[in-house]
């Protein structure tokens, strides 16, 4: 499995998960 190929699909998730994370502590600030 190519590196290239393993980050093209995990670093969006990743972005996705982050992004998921900061939109919940601000809704609860």
């Amino acid at each position: 499995m190519p590196v290239f190929f393993f980050l093209f699909i995990v670093m969006p998730i990743a972005e996705l998960a982050v992004l998921i994370q900061v939109g919940s502590v601000i809704g609860v600030l």
